[in-house]
């Protein structure tokens, strides 16, 4: 008997559009969201917000406990709704269900900004806030929760997940109590998920969980990251196109094509950034805003204009 396999994302708010996913067999795609949306490829299932006035917690709520509303379906696959499947990830991915309950990927392996501590994500939550003037969640309720961690005599350096995708056998009950403990933390401490995930497992002494290879916001062979926008139909044109090419030609050719391209624009701007914060400020940059200042522009993808307007608004 065939395991029934689920795609599902969550979008609640309309600071995003949805992205229309490729078929593939045996697997149904469903999108829960308070929007009037249409789809070629998801099932739109219109609900209320379950905490109503706060869109991140509505969508963990679904993100977090497939138990409570995908019983239908024995394997579960969660992606964040700003990622496109690229590949059919079935043979190679779910044949590692069969050792474990639980994948998804370590944020470690981020090329960007690895981490593999809950302390860490929090320094870094905070330093983003003070950068922004914008923090991703109270600061009070972050170090309240980190304060208890240590109470806990939770370790440092103790992984830390990279939650855009969770690819699960739902029903195992080992892993509704990881995900129900989760759920809580969410709920009532930081709405930050990747914050309380690690600690979770080493709480509940999980031990089905495997962290996939790969970074999944940068050369992943199975999710394509975007930013978050209404409208994605010209940047998965490129995507699409760019993936036939990988698949009718040599890695060499493809590195040159795609690669090469990327590591050169990389290259420009951890040249070009210091020059430009010279021009606007007259001053040195310093280490902690020029890795600031790189990230930023890595993560968002900006342009030369965008890095500009950066860091005058972040002129000291």
């Amino acid at each position: 008997m065939k395991q029934k396999i689920v795609v599902y994302t969550a979008l609640f708010g309309n600071y995003s559009g949805l992205i229309e996913q490729p078929k593939i067999e045996g697997i149904d795609y469903i999108c829960y969201t308070d929007q009037d949306l249409s789809s070629n490829s998801w099932n739109i299932i219109k609900v209320s917000p379950p905490v109503p006035g706060d869109n991140t917690r509505s969508n963990r709520y679904y993100k977090i406990l497939p138990h409570k509303h995908l019983k239908n379906y024995e394997i579960s696959v969660y992606i964040d709704a700003n990622y496109l499947i690229i590949r059919d990830f079935r043979q190679k991915l779910l044949a590692k269900l069969n050792n474990a309950s639980m994948l998804c990927f370590d944020h470690n392996q981020t090329y960007l900004d690895p981490r593999n501590c809950a302390y860490k994500e929090y320094n870094e939550l905070v330093a983003i806030g003070e950068h922004l003037g914008n923090y991703r969640d109270d600061p009070r309720t972050m170090k309240s929760q980190i304060d208890f961690f240590k109470s806990e005599n939770y370790p440092q350096h103790n992984g830390l997940i990279f939650a855009a995708v969770l690819i699960r056998k739902h029903h195992d009950n080992d892993l509704i109590e990881l995900m129900d403990m989760w759920w809580s933390f969410v709920q009532n401490r930081s709405k930050r998920d990747q914050l309380s995930f690690n600690y979770c497992v080493w709480k509940t002494n999980f031990t089905k969980l495997e962290y996939l290879k790969g970074d999944l916001r940068s050369g992943n062979p199975w999710f394509y990251w975007f930013d978050h926008k209404l409208d994605f139909s010209s940047e998965i044109r490129q995507i699409k196109s760019q993936v036939a090419f990988e698949n009718k030609h040599s890695k060499t050719r493809v590195f040159i094509r795609y690669n090469l391209k990327y590591i050169l624009k990389h290259l420009f701007l951890i040249i070009k950034i210091p020059i430009w914060n010279y021009k606007i400020n007259r001053s040195i940059i310093a280490w902690k805003k020029y890795h600031f200042f790189v990230k930023s522009a890595f993560k968002g993808k900006l342009k030369k204009q965008s890095i500009k307007t950066l860091i005058k608004n972040h002129t000291t």
